[in-house]
């Protein structure tokens, strides 16, 4: 029973890891998320580019995931974490959990300014959402993936994720510290390809964020779902100045 316990885990540990390496085809190589439009813009301070780049990633960080989308996760992984143990709200744990996926992708779908953004949301929700139906398919995503096809709700990657079933106490802390490394991750790489990073600030960089995020991730549990808001006038700025730019390397 134990080994078996054992082997579960680290199926599921690799599991995570898989859906949230760098080279996972969810589309988001084709998004900076308005970190092209923050190193364009004309009112910077003279500081450097590995600075400026570090200095967006770090709001996007906490506004955008730790601040934002963060604190509804949890939420649905609580939810979900119920429909899987065996106790009589397993058919109201279901019916909960889609409620609440569809309002809070809503509401994050919502505060997103630029319809740009908007359809990067969508196409690499889309897209998680496939390949997870095509590699750990189980009843709640298949009922997400339903409730968007019938109800037309853009699909959100974090409450696809929050589907999976998780094997231990710390697991969901475990899956929202790998996401946001993965997301962050992405989007130091597709600044190299913007400006001058070089390989050892970008290494010295992702592992200064590999420190904080545990903290960060901590903070977000923290956080009641009706005080989450995905709100940076930095990010916003940056990402409706990339609006604007005539020459782009990223679609946002």
């Amino acid at each position: 029973m134990l080994l078996e316990l054992v082997v579960t885990s680290v199926m599921t540990a690799l599991l995570f890891s898989q859906i949230f390496d760098t080279s996972f085809p969810t589309g988001t190589y084709a998004h900076s998320y308005g970190l092209e439009g923050f190193v364009t813009s004309p009112y910077h301070d003279g500081s450097s580019f590995p600075e400026q780049v570090n200095r967006y990633v770090s709001r996007y960080l906490a506004s955008t995931l730790i601040r934002g989308e963060l604190p509804f996760f949890f939420d649905l992984a609580r939810t979900a974490s119920n429909y899987f143990s065996t106790n009589s709200t397993l058919i109201e744990s279901k019916r909960r959990w889609i409620e609440q996926v569809r309002l809070y992708g809503s509401k994050c779908f919502a505060s997103l300014p630029t319809r740009e953004l908007r359809t990067a949301f969508t196409d690499t929700g889309h897209r998680t959402l496939q390949l997870l139906l095509d590699i750990e398919s189980n009843d709640l995503l298949l009922a997400y993936s339903n409730e968007v096809k019938r109800n037309n709700i853009p699909p959100w990657t974090w409450a696809a994720i929050s589907s999976l079933p998780q094997t231990h106490d710390g697991c969901t802390d475990e899956v929202a510290a790998l996401g946001c490394f993965a997301a962050v991750k992405t989007m130091v790489i597709n600044a190299q390809r913007i400006g001058p990073l070089g390989h050892r600030n970008t290494q010295a960089m992702l592992s200064n964020f590999a420190r904080q995020i545990p903290i960060m991730v901590d903070l977000a549990k923290t956080i009641p779902v009706d005080d989450a808001i995905n709100v940076s006038l930095v990010v916003e700025n940056s990402q409706y100045r990339h609006v604007t730019l005539d020459t782009k390397l990223f679609k946002t």
